[in-house]
């Protein structure tokens, strides 16, 4: 196992709360990423009780609720609104995108199931580029130069500040 300074452990957490919020993944990522902090050292009965959460098909999404809830007060990670979630989920994915876990067209996919055209504006460059994939012939781009528009949209995002470290 390969230990990650608290921080970026935190910003795994962050990312992983972004995405149950909206949604986007389950509660046993939660539950890792919760478990990631505990072994840093961070302490709290929440975000402890989080971490030894034991998944299963018959889990109450109700329970998963309330236990990310503890967690997140504790940590002082308010709920964000759906806009704020959705932006910062989209970081997640950029960032999963940058270090090889998804593809060009998996991140441009996922953005336009999780995101859709009637998402956030700020958004919807990166929707788009997925249906740029599915046109490619008649737009005259290529895998190629969507990748580099792929680049420029992902260095803008990530420019936005995380609402969790203002």
């Amino acid at each position: 196992m390969t230990y990650t300074p608290a921080v970026s452990v935190r910003q795994r957490f962050g990312d992983e709360l972004a995405l149950y919020d909206i949604r986007a993944t389950d509660a046993k990522s939660v539950v890792a990423a919760a478990t990631e902090l505990v072994a840093t050292g961070l302490e709290g009965e929440g975000l402890v009780d989080l971490a030894s959460k034991v998944v299963t098909p018959l889990t109450s999404p109700f329970e998963m609720d309330a236990l990310v809830a503890v967690a997140r007060e504790e940590l002082g990670m308010k709920q964000l609104s759906f806009e704020e979630a959705t932006v910062r989920a989209t970081q997640a994915q950029i960032r999963r995108w940058l270090h090889g876990d998804l593809t060009d067209r998996q991140l441009a996919g996922w953005a336009h199931r999780a995101i859709g055209h009637e998402g956030p504006a700020v958004l919807q460059e990166l929707v788009v580029t997925d249906d740029m994939f599915d046109e490619i012939e008649f737009i005259g781009a290529t895998p190629e130069s969507i990748h580099e528009d792929l680049k420029q949209i992902g260095v803008q995002l990530l420019a936005i500040v995380d609402p969790w470290e203002r």
